[in-house]
C-alpha cells in the first residue's frame, strides 16, 4: 500500500508542473493568478475529503503558522526567482531543498544514514544536474537578486517540508486535514491581498477563459501529492521518502517530456536519467 501512495504521490507532483507548463502557455505573465486559484482549489480539495468535519486544536498553530508562512514564501520567492533568473536552474535548486528535511531526519529524528542512502544522494544531485542541463542555454543573467530569491525559496520550501514531517510525527496523522486547510485559508489570504495589488485585472481575465483550468487541475492534485505525502512521511523515514520522490518526479518528468511534448533528451539528459534511476533502486536497497 505505501508503494502504491508513494507512486500516486510522485505521479501528482509531476501533474502539477504540467499544468503548469500548460497554463505558461496561454497566460503565462499572471503567475499570482495562477497561484491564487491552485491554493484555493487545494484548500477546497482538503475541505472536502474531510467532509467540513474539522476538530481544529489550539495546539496545532504552533505548526500552522510556521508552516503556512512558509509555504507562502515558496509560492512568492519561486515567482521571483523565476522573473529574476534561469527557470531551469531555478527548478534544480527547488528539487535539491529535499536536502533540508533530510537532514532534518537524520539529526533530529535520529533516522539512519546509510551507505546505500548515501550513494543514493549523490545519484541523485548527479540527475538534478544533469536533467537541468539547459539552464546553460537560457542566457539568464545571476543576479544578486535571483540569489537572494532562490536560497529564500530553497530555505522556505525546505523547512516547510521538515514542519509538515514533524507535525505527521507527532500527531500520528490525527489531524492531517486540519493541519492543511488551516495552513492553506492562511496562504490564500496572504496571496489574496498580494494579487489585489499586483494582478487585479489579471486575475478576474484568467477566471473568464479555459486558462483557469490548469490551476485548479494544479491544485486539486496538490491537494493529493500533499495528502499521501503526510500519509507516508507518518510510516517512512524523512531519508527515503523525500529523495524517492525528488528521484522518481526526475523519472517520471523526463518520460513525460518524450512522450507528451515530444521533447528530445540530449546525452546529458539521458545520464541523468540513468543516474535518476540507479538512485531509486538505491533508495530501495
Amino acid at each position: 500500500m505505501n508503494s502504491v501512495l508513494l507512486i500516486i504521490s510522485i505521479i501528482t507532483q509531476v501533474a502539477q508542473q504540467m499544468c503548469r507548463k500548460e497554463y505558461n502557455k496561454k497566460a503565462g505573465d499572471k503567475p499570482l493568478s495562477f497561484s491564487i486559484f491552485a491554493i484555493f482549489a487545494t484548500l477546497l480539495y482538503f475541505l472536502a475529503i474531510s467532509r467540513f468535519n474539522l476538530q481544529i486544536e489550539g495546539g496545532m498553530f504552533v505548526y500552522v503558522i510556521p508552516f503556512a508562512l512558509c509555504f507562502t514564501a515558496t509560492y512568492i520567492f519561486t515567482f521571483l526567482s523565476i522573473q529574476h533568473g534561469p527557470l531551469s536552474l531555478t527548478s534544480l535548486m527547488i528539487s535539491c531543498s529535499v536536502v533540508v528535511p533530510l537532514i532534518y531526519g537524520v539529526v533530529f529524528l535520529d533516522e539512519p544514514l546509510t551507505r546505500t542512502l548515501t550513494i543514493g544522494l549523490v545519484l541523485l544531485l548527479l540527475s538534478v544536474i544533469c536533467v537541468s542541463e539547459p539552464w546553460k542555454k537560457e542566457n539568464a543573467v545571476i543576479s544578486t537578486k535571483w540569489i537572494i530569491y532562490i536560497s529564500l525559496t530553497f530555505l522556505s520550501n525546505g523547512i516547510c517540508t521538515s514542519i509538515q514531517k514533524y507535525f505527521q510525527v507527532k500527531d500520528r496523522g490525527a489531524h492531517s486535514n486540519e493541519f492543511m486547510i488551516c495552513s492553506l485559508a492562511i496562504t490564500f489570504i496572504i496571496l489574496l491581498i498580494f494579487v489585489m495589488f499586483k494582478e487585479r485585472q489579471g486575475a478576474k481575465s484568467v477566471i473568464k477563459t479555459p486558462s483557469v483550468l490548469w490551476p485548479v487541475l494544479c491544485g486539486i492534485t496538490n491537494g493529493m501529492a500533499n495528502q499521501f505525502t503526510m500519509l507516508l512521511a507518518i510510516v517512512l523515514p524523512a531519508s527515503f521518502l523525500y529523495p524517492i520522490q525528488s528521484a522518481g518526479g526526475i523519472i517520471l518528468t523526463a518520460v513525460v517530456s518524450v512522450i507528451v511534448y515530444k521533447e528530445r533528451l540530449s546525452t546529458t539528459h539521458k545520464i541523468g536519467f540513468v543516474a535518476g534511476v540507479v538512485a531509486v533502486i538505491a533508495f530501495n536497497l
